[in-house]
């Protein structure tokens, strides 16, 4: 009740001193905090509406937060959409403050960022600002017992975030499904995030990476629930990538894919390729490439 409020609220005090004196020394004044002073100018303006850039909650962003085909929480994880009904178990079970804390710290999570306009992070997988709520997600499953469903449904999420986190975990916001039409176009490519194995062999930097994840989520999935894993993995990644044909990428998103294999990977003419408009590239577009080119880290054994 109040008095454990009151106890929260007195040991938050040697952080909020801390927090105080940092921004004295970085920008100030005690409430001038960093958000105020980013260089970026849209970022700068963002976090200057509203309560450092959150204002009321959207019930749009709500559902893109959710099923956003680019960025949504269950769009990458559809595994997530049985925790109403292991909640529902998790009701007999659990205390009531401990249900009630399952509940509305996801919940919260949620409401407060569908009130953000930079909802989505950025370039990253999925809704990175949800990732704190996937615990309290999580949790209630394991009061349900697993079959094939929850089998198949955890092969889709594993390789939606498994192959495009392994390949380029910085997803531009112009992908749909994005480990079909974004990542595995760049393993087709042989291309995959910088890993120690480049340093042996690129084939093993390529396929090792994958042998762990395949391994671990055997020695997870017991070995009756193999079909049904492999027939979710399989089904996500034949959908993703069917849907660039039925609805082919934007000239942004070729920009963006064809942006990140010439500079971040180092494939030059990658941005002719994938713009093939015979204008050439943009010279705004241009100029950032090279800037970015000139600078550091040194090459990789890509």
């Amino acid at each position: 009740g109040l008095a454990r409020l009151v106890r929260i609220a007195i040991g938050g005090i040697p952080f909020a001193l801390l927090l105080g004196a940092y921004n004295v020394v970085c920008f100030g004044g005690v409430l001038a905090l960093s958000s105020s002073h980013e260089r970026f100018g849209a970022f700068g303006t963002l976090a200057g509406s509203g309560l450092f850039g959150i204002s009321w909650p959207s019930p749009g962003v709500f559902v893109r937060l959710l099923a956003d085909p680019g960025r949504g929480l269950l769009v990458f994880s559809p595994f997530l959409i049985l925790v109403p009904r292991a909640l529902a178990t998790a009701w007999f079970v659990l205390p009531r403050d401990a249900f009630r804390a399952l509940v509305l710290v996801p919940l919260s999570l949620a409401v407060l960022y569908a009130g953000y306009p930079n909802w989505h992070g950025g370039w990253a997988v999925g809704p990175r600002y949800l990732v704190a709520a996937i615990p309290f997600l999580l949790f209630p499953l394991a009061f349900r017992e697993g079959g094939r469903l929850e089998a198949a449904l955890l092969g889709a999420s594993t390789l939606a975030v498994v192959t495009t986190s392994l390949i380029f975990p910085l997803v531009p916001n112009e992908f749909a499904l994005p480990w079909g039409s974004f990542a595995l176009p760049l393993l087709g490519h042989g291309l995959i995030a910088p890993n120690l194995l480049h340093l042996v062999a690129r084939p093993l930097a390529l396929v090792v990476p994958f042998a762990l994840v395949f391994a671990a989520a055997m020695l997870t999935v017991s070995r009756r629930r193999w079909p049904s894993f492999l027939l979710g993995a399989v089904t996500s990644s034949a959908i993703a990538l069917a849907l660039p044909f039925v609805h082919p990428p934007s000239m942004a998103a070729r920009a963006a894919r064809g942006y990140v294999e010439e500079v971040y990977f180092e494939r030059p003419g990658s941005l002719d390729r994938e713009l093939s408009s015979g204008a050439g590239v943009p010279a705004g577009l241009s100029r950032r490439r090279d800037l970015e080119l000139k600078l550091p880290p040194r090459t990789w054994p890509f």
